[in-house]
């Protein structure tokens, strides 16, 4: 990380239309196409923002996560993240000042602010800090299953968990049914799950529901799987609101 440059903004979005937390993936791919357009006005568009290196997909998860959230858990999408891991250079946050629609979407952007993770945390579930993190959309394991279901969903997640080595031991996951708000159970079969460029053959169309245990309290964001980057596998500080 870039020191003393910060590493997460958050916006919120307003305007006539209004966008359900199903439509997160929606929303974090439209985000991410909006910023990497007014960032190319800046300049060069960094490997960080863009997730590419060339033509080819950037190493590991140090490039920009879209995150949308539902702040006050009514299940519409009022705001959003944009957390950049390894630190947002000058021209990143000019970028980001400069960032006001979400056309496709008829969403207005205004930035609230930019920071570490733990200065939104009174704000936000999404930065934390809590031992128990519940999924806010569903996690699609970003690896095959070995036969007879060996290596399946739960093992991919605690493995991706190990391999960002920033985190305490699990000392529990537990697979859920589905996550609530407002008076709504959501599965995951209501949730968009599928970019516009996907390609056919992934490991996992489907998604899994999950609530992971901490041996102590860690700071968000925390996203996972396939597609984490666009606000799938996305997940809150604390205990599910839904039934498990």
């Amino acid at each position: 990380m870039l020191a003393g440059l910060p590493t997460c903004a958050r916006l919120e979005l307003f305007g006539h239309a209004r966008w359900r937390v199903e439509d997160s993936l929606r929303v974090g791919e439209c985000l991410r196409k909006a910023f990497m357009a007014v960032c190319g006005e800046f300049g060069r568009l960094p490997s960080e923002i863009s997730g590419h290196e060339g033509k080819k997909p950037a190493q590991g998860h140090r490039h920009a996560y879209f995150l949308p959230d539902d702040e006050d858990w009514d299940g519409l999408i009022d705001h959003a993240i944009i957390f950049l891991p390894g630190g947002m250079t000058l021209s990143v946050q000019r970028s980001l000042e400069a960032l006001r629609f979400l056309r496709p979407l008829q969403v207005s952007l205004r930035l609230q602010g930019m920071g570490m993770p733990e200065d939104f945390a009174a704000l936000t579930s999404l930065c934390g800090p809590s031992a128990v993190w519940t999924s806010f959309t569903p996690y699609l394991h970003p690896w095959y299953q070995k036969k007879h279901g060996v290596f399946g969903p739960v093992d991919q997640l605690k493995r991706e968990i190990e391999l960002a080595q920033e985190f305490p031991p699990v000392q529990h996951i537990k697979e859920l049914e589905g996550v609530g708000v407002r008076g709504r159970v959501l599965r995951v079969r209501d949730f968009c799950r599928v970019r516009t460029n996907t390609r056919p053959n992934i490991p996992d169309f489907m998604g899994t529901l999950w609530q992971v245990t901490f041996s102590q309290s860690v700071a968000g964001p925390l996203s996972f799987g396939r597609d984490s980057h666009f606000g799938l596998g996305l997940f809150r500080a604390g205990y599910a609101r839904g039934r498990n």
